[in-house]
């Protein structure tokens, strides 16, 4: 048994690290991989997420006597719920094994991960695409969509969403206006790896990214607390031969490997719990941009917008 188990964890050791140069999205955005699902209400826990709050000032000036108002503590938390069993399981034939496979590792582990990381960054993707977005700065222009994401940009400033940690995901069809726009600057300070293989270059100060899942005629400019993700790697059933649970570059995935004596099949299958969400604030968007945080939310929500994030679709 020992040397089964063994043998899952190098497979799937070796299958994860070929994950960095995958997929990009999942680093983008809040992540929690060791939230503790375990016994929670309907598979969801809450991630703390970075609040707007408003600040005051004195009445009365700077020799004012009236008293401080004194707010209620607010955190602005999001629900992430697993609500996804994303996974691959491959057979493989005693004569397949013996005749076929030269390599373990690169013909079925590492085809597997693959699959469930693409599965994984689809989910987000799902949330992403599906989000009603406060921020509306109409089509992207076709011809220089350069200029769309200036506007975003402006309209994010406006709402003071923070400057650092934004990113521009865009769908194929985006991708191919501003790869033709001659706008966007090569960005040479990404670590090798899928960001810096999905980056098609740096506008604005933030860096601009393929997401072959995207609607392809999306665009979608964010900071990275607007959207979160939850993965959490499944436990090795008692019954597998072997198996391992493993965590990389905000993926975590559980493999497991066993054989089935009558089908002479042996099997490989990785595993994972995924859930994404939309981050909201509960506040008002003025007509001028402005996003006004709410000093007390509403109880039922009914105040919260996407405003973390902005979205123009080409027509």
């Amino acid at each position: 048994m020992a040397n089964v188990i063994n043998k899952a964890e190098r497979l799937t050791s070796g299958a994860l690290a070929v994950l960095d140069r995958e997929i990009a999205l999942p680093q983008l955005v809040t992540r929690d991989m060791g939230g503790d699902w375990v016994g929670a209400k309907n598979d969801t826990i809450q991630i703390g997420i970075d609040s707007f709050v408003t600040g005051r000032r004195r009445s009365g000036g700077l020799r004012g006597t009236a008293d401080l108002e004194t707010d209620d503590f607010v955190e602005t938390t999001v629900d992430v719920k697993l609500d996804v069993h994303a996974y691959k399981r491959t057979g493989v034939s005693l004569a397949q094994l013996t005749l076929d496979v030269m390599s373990y590792e690169r013909q079925v582990a590492v085809p597997a991960v693959k699959a469930v990381a693409r599965e994984i960054e689809d989910v987000l993707v799902e949330a992403v695409d599906g989000a009603t977005y406060a921020i509306d700065v109409g089509a992207v222009n076709a011809s220089d969509p350069w200029v769309t994401m200036m506007s975003m940009r402006t309209a994010l400033n406006k709402a003071r969403v923070p400057l650092d940690s934004r990113f521009l995901a865009v769908g194929a069809d985006v991708e191919d206006a501003f790869l033709k726009s001659n706008r966007l600057k090569a960005d040479e300070s990404l670590d090798p790896g899928a960001l810096r293989d999905a980056a098609i270059g740096r506008v604005g100060g933030s860096l601009v990214v393929s997401i072959p899942g995207m609607n392809p005629k999306a665009m979608v400019y964010a900071h990275r607390s607007a959207f979160a993700l939850g993965v959490k790697s499944p436990d090795v059933p008692a019954g597998a031969k072997g198996g391992a649970a493993r965590a990389f570059n905000g993926l975590a995935m559980t493999s497991i490997f066993d054989y089935d004596s009558r089908a002479t099949t042996d099997t490989f299958g990785v595993h994972s719990f995924v859930g994404a969400s939309v981050v909201s604030d509960a506040g008002v968007l003025a007509a001028d941009g402005r996003f006004t945080p709410a000093v007390t939310p509403a109880a039922n929500g009914s105040d919260k917008i996407l405003v973390r994030a902005a979205r123009a679709l080409l027509a």
